[in-house]
């Protein structure tokens, strides 16, 4: 019955107090991040369909790297408020979306994503890069001027977020970078901590006082923390478990 719940023992031996840590390996590839690119229609079918098919490339890119933990999941590019508004919702409910790491190929206007960031609950990354490692010289026109505007349309974003006073990670560098990678990769990974630490369930087998708060403080410091701040419930026994105890979580 004990399966499911995280369960912390302390033990001690005679010659010291540190307690004995077992560590767990959770496979992180059962989670995603969602690459989310911004645009707007003004930029015609044809420059869209580019825009998706990098936004694409890049995704996959991230995913496959081995310095990401988890799937990197490519969104359809983003126009219109509604639609942003409408993907950032559904990354709420997405039981396996734990964030978003948003990329702006071309210029987005940033007003049209106040509805979306604002009513997102789930962290999210900005990728401030370019799809072109190395600028074209010999052959940039135009068409290819109107096509990467990253650097236009990401200080758009990052001002709106500085704006609207919205935590988030900001990641500036070439995709294709090991060491971009990396940064999202450890994103990632404190993004996946905090979606599973929602009501997360733990027990505390000890010799205290149940919901003692004076005792909790002194000799489990996580059991008085938890509570008001992560909203953890950590129920205390003297005894193993048996048939008729439980822990229990309160979110």
């Amino acid at each position: 019955m004990w399966q499911g719940y995280i369960i912390v023992i302390h033990k001690y031996t005679d010659k010291d107090s540190k307690g004995i840590e077992k560590s767990m390996k959770i496979d992180l590839k059962q989670f995603d991040v969602w690459f989310v690119t911004g645009s707007q229609h003004l930029y015609g079918p044809e420059t869209l369909e580019k825009v998706a098919a990098h936004s694409r490339e890049i995704a996959q890119a991230l995913s496959h790297s081995a310095k990401t933990p988890v799937n990197v999941v490519f969104k359809p590019v983003q126009t219109s408020p509604e639609a942003i508004r409408e993907l950032c919702l559904e990354a709420n409910a997405a039981k396996n979306c734990v964030g978003l790491i948003t990329w702006m190929h071309t210029f987005s206007p940033a007003k049209m994503w106040i509805a979306g960031l604002t009513s997102l609950q789930k962290p999210f990354a900005h990728l401030h890069t370019q799809y072109n490692r190395e600028i074209p010289w010999s052959e940039i026109d135009m068409d290819f001027m109107n096509l990467n505007q990253s650097a236009h349309g990401d200080r758009e974003f990052g001002f709106i977020g500085s704006r609207l006073r919205l935590n988030r990670k900001v990641i500036v560098g070439h995709w294709q970078d090991e060491d971009v990678q990396a940064s999202l990769g450890t994103w990632a990974r404190a993004a996946c901590a905090l979606g599973s630490q929602k009501g997360i369930p733990m027990a505390r087998y000890s010799a205290m006082a149940a919901d003692s708060a004076a005792r909790a403080c002194s000799r489990c410091p996580v059991v008085a923390y938890s509570m008001p701040r992560l909203r953890w419930q950590c129920a205390t026994s003297g005894r193993m478990p048996s048939s008729s105890a439980k822990a229990r979580a309160c979110w």
